[in-house]
C-alpha cells in the first residue's frame, strides 16, 4: 500500500468522516437500541471507548494503537462499519494480525508520527507472539462489550468466537509449527524474560566500565548507575520510572526507613520500601550533582535526561522521553553482550533472553524472578511489589527456564 493511501485513510480517520456514513449491510444489521448517551459514528464510538479506558499513559496508547489497526482493517480490507461487524469478521481479522501482509509491516518505532511516510500498523517483525494476539483479542472484546453496553450495538459479534483463539491452542499450534512443515506464523509465548545472575553482573560490570574521560561521559556514567539502580530496586514500569520524581522518595520514621511511592496502571498506589543499595544510588547521583545526600521533595526525575551536557543542576528537570528511553537501554545491551561474549562465553547458551532481545522491561522481570528464585520471597509480597492486582499475573513471572529446570534435577 502507498504512504499517500496511508495518508488519505488516517486523515480520514482523524477527520471523522472514516466509516461513519457506511450502510449496514443488509444481511447483518447489528445495530443497538440508541440512548441519550449512545455515540452516533463509528469513530465517536471509539474516542468515547478509548476515553473510557483512559489510564495511564501507556494503557491509553496499547487500547489506541489496537483500535486504530482495527479500523483500518475495516476499511482496507472488508469495508465494514462497527454495525455490520460479525463473529467471522472478529476472526478474520485475528487472522489477518497473526500474519499481516509485508505492505502492513515496517514501523521502525513507538516514536514515529502517524503522518510520517515511515509509519506502518504493524511493526518490522509480522511475527507477533501468542501474548500478543490474545491482547489484542482482549481489547477487541472489551470494546464491543462497551458498544452493547451503551447501545450503539444490539449484540456483542466477539461472544462466540472460535475456540482456536485461545491461548493454549494458539501455544500448541505455535509450538508444532517449529517441529512440522505446517505453517503457522503466530510466535509461541516467551520463554521468561528475566536476566540471569551471571547477565545481571555482567551489566552491572559494563556500567561500572562506561568511559569517563570527559565531563559528558562521567555524567553518563553517572546517571546510568542511578537510574539502573532505580529500574532494579524498584521494578518499576518505564513509563513509572519516567514519569515519577524524588519526590516519591519519604522517609517513615514509624519505621525507620526510606520508602518509594509510585502510581502505576489506573493509577493505582503502591508504597515500597527503599533497598539500601538503591538508597546508595540516589546519594551518590545527588551528591554528584552537588545537592544534599538525601531527597529533599526535589522534582528531580528518576529517569532525568541530560540536554545540555555541562556540570549544573539545570540537566536536571526534564525526564527522559520514550523514545529515548529505548535508545538508551539499548546502547547499554549492546556493550553488555559484547561483555559477555568477551568474559562469559559459556553462558551463552544458558541465557533464556539475550540482550539484543530485552527491553527495560526485562529490568522488572529480572527483579522479580531474582526475588521469586534467588532471594526466595513469597509470591504474594512479590505480587504487592510489583503492583499486579491478581496473583495470575505475577504467577507469569514464575515460568521456569530449561536451565532452571536443568538445575533443579541436578541438585
Amino acid at each position: 500500500m502507498s504512504d499517500v493511501v496511508w495518508n488519505d485513510t488516517i486523515q480520514r480517520i482523524l477527520s471523522d468522516q472514516l466509516l461513519d456514513t457506511s450502510s449496514p449491510n443488509e444481511e447483518w444489521d447489528n445495530t443497538g437500541q440508541r440512548l441519550l448517551w449512545t455515540p452516533t459514528s463509528d469513530t465517536e464510538a471509539a474516542r468515547s471507548f478509548l476515553k473510557v479506558k483512559r489510564g495511564s499513559v501507556a494503557t491509553h496508547r496499547r487500547y489506541s494503537r489496537e483500535i486504530f489497526r482495527f479500523f483500518l482493517w475495516m476499511h482496507h480490507v472488508d469495508t465494514v462499519s462497527l454495525i455490520s461487524i460479525t463473529p467471522t469478521h472478529v476472526e478474520d481479522y485475528l487472522k489477518f494480525c497473526i500474519s499481516p501482509p509485508p505492505s502492513w509491516c515496517g514501523n521502525p518505532g513507538g516514536s514515529t508520527l502517524i503522518t510520517s511516510p515511515q509509519w506502518r500498523p504493524f511493526k518490522e517483525k509480522n511475527q507477533p507472539s501468542v501474548n500478543s494476539i490474545q491482547n489484542t483479542l482482549a481489547i477487541i472484546k472489551s470494546f464491543f462489550a462497551y458498544l452493547r453496553n451503551v447501545g450503539y450495538l444490539n449484540g456483542d459479534p466477539t461472544r462466540v468466537l472460535d475456540g482456536s483463539f485461545r491461548a493454549a491452542v494458539m501455544a500448541a499450534a505455535a509450538a508444532r509449527s517449529t517441529h512440522t512443515e505446517s505453517a503457522y506464523s503466530c510466535r509461541p509465548g516467551k520463554e521468561p524474560e528475566g536476566l540471569t545472575i551471571t547477565q545481571w553482573r555482567c551489566l552491572w560490570e559494563t556500567l561500572e566500565t562506561l568511559p569517563r574521560h570527559t565531563p559528558a561521559q562521567i555524567m553518563k556514567q553517572e546517571r546510568a548507575l542511578y537510574v539502573m539502580s532505580v529500574l532494579y530496586y524498584t521494578a518499576a514500569r518505564s513509563e513509572e520510572a519516567r514519569s515519577h520524581t524524588q519526590k516519591a522518595f519519604r522517609y517513615d520514621p514509624n519505621r525507620d526507613c526510606w520508602t518509594i511511592t509510585f502510581y502505576g496502571k489506573g493509577a493505582k498506589k503502591r508504597v515500597l520500601p527503599v533497598h539500601t543499595s538503591l538508597l546508595d544510588a540516589v546519594q551518590r547521583f545527588r551528591q554528584f550533582h552537588g545537592f544534599s545526600s538525601t531527597p529533599q521533595q526535589d522534582a528531580i526525575p528518576l529517569f532525568p535526561n541530560y540536554r545540555i551536557f555541562n556540570h549544573n543542576r539545570s540537566t536536571l528537570r526534564s525526564a527522559m522521553s520514550e523514545r529515548g528511553a529505548e535508545v538508551w537501554i539499548k546502547s547499554i545491551f549492546r556493550r553488555t553482550q559484547a561483555r559477555l561474549k568477551m568474559y562469559y562465553p559459556e553462558e551463552l547458551h544458558k541465557c533464556p533472553i539475550q540482550f539484543e532481545d530485552a527491553t527495560l522491561h526485562t529490568i522488572r522481570h529480572t527483579r522479580a524472578r531474582h526475588m521469586l528464585f534467588i532471594e526466595g520471597v513469597d509470591i504474594r509480597l512479590v505480587q504487592a511489589f510489583l503492583g499486579h492486582s491478581k496473583i495470575l499475573t505475577t504467577q507469569g513471572y514464575t515460568e521456569p527456564s530449561i536451565d532452571e529446570l536443568i538445575r533443579a534435577v541436578s541438585a
